[in-house]
């Protein structure tokens, strides 16, 4: 069995902080147009075809900012990095050196 070996990197740049959350948001959005053309395929089974009313368009965008919400607490909560960090190999760390508690006791153990 062969050991990993663990680099310890203390500040990751802003322009790879970027380039991380440039592709997480590539895959929030991929994910949601795959979802909206599935919902889409599905109305149209059942006769609905047409263009979204304002209401409709509205509820789109609120559940996109919550999908996206989501999607960055639930991997920065259980495994302390997004997919767009794992590729760039960032990982956000307590300062005990583990992942981000979800629910920390206090902002300054994510924080620092």
């Amino acid at each position: 069995m062969t050991e990993q070996a663990s680099v310890r990197v203390g500040y990751v740049g802003l322009v790879t902080r970027a380039v991380a959350i440039a592709i997480d948001i590539f895959v929030i959005d991929v994910l949601a147009i795959l979802v909206g053309g599935a919902v889409t395929l599905i109305a149209s089974l059942f006769g609905r075809t047409g263009t979204l009313s304002p209401l409709q368009a509205i509820i789109g965008g609120f559940a996109w900012l919550v999908w996206g919400a989501v999607y960055f607490v639930v991997f920065w909560s259980l495994t302390g990095q997004t997919p767009g960090d794992r590729l760039l190999g960032i990982r956000a760390n307590s300062i005990r050196g583990r992942a981000p508690p979800c629910r920390s006791p206090a902002p300054s153990e994510i924080f620092g």
